[in-house]
């Protein structure tokens, strides 16, 4: 099967040709009528029955151009259904395979959500130890509203953040766990001579 390039551009050589030939005859039938009102005689029969002839063969030629004409549209008009057939296939597929990367991307999401879950929790319980140590201020609601601040941080600018933080005012779970902790040193949690927060003198 021809291109639809190929295909269309019969159809305008086609429907060009059928102008000529029409404009053709129209200016034989336009002699025939000034033959017609001439004296009868041999030479103007002669003449008519040439134009006839021509004209007759005009005729024939632009049935045939018609014919072309419509066998043609009827191609192209199956070679655009044909591509239009493609291409809602492609898009199909295409929709198809984007449909996977998108579930495939979900599920990642999802087991990513659910270990941040886990280690989560983890974070809460390390908090929760060291407020039994002492540290009074990291209370499970402290730690929370502390956590979520760090979430919206690292989601700024994702679309995923339910505010919007300045950027001086963001924090991340490893800078919350230096401020919480900045009291602690080595040496300090050898000697215990750092209090924590709201823990008592030793001497009160």
């Amino acid at each position: 099967m021809s291109t639809f390039d190929d295909t269309q551009n019969l159809l305008d050589r086609l429907r060009a040709q059928q102008i000529e030939v029409e404009a053709r005859t129209a200016r034989l039938v336009e002699r025939r009528k000034v033959l017609v009102s001439l004296p009868d005689d041999q030479v103007v029969r002669k003449r008519l029955d040439a134009l006839n002839t021509e004209i007759t063969t005009n005729a024939n030629e632009i049935e045939r151009i018609r014919a072309a004409i419509v066998q043609e549209s009827a191609r192209l008009s199956e070679i655009q259904q044909s591509d239009l057939e493609k291409a809602e296939l492609e898009r199909i597929r295409s929709s198809s395979e984007r449909a996977r990367e998108l579930r495939a991307s979900a599920a990642e999401l999802d087991a990513a959500v659910a270990l941040l879950a886990q280690k989560y929790a983890a974070f809460r319980r390390f908090a929760g130890a060291l407020r039994v140590l002492g540290f009074t201020k990291l209370t499970n609601d402290f730690v929370n509203s502390a956590a979520r601040r760090a979430l919206h941080s690292h989601l700024q600018g994702t679309g995923l953040s339910l505010e919007a933080i300045p950027p001086s005012h963001q924090q991340t779970f490893g800078s919350l766990a230096e401020s919480w902790t900045a009291a602690l040193t080595p040496t300090d949690a050898t000697t215990s001579t750092v209090r924590p927060t709201g823990a008592k003198s030793p001497t009160a």
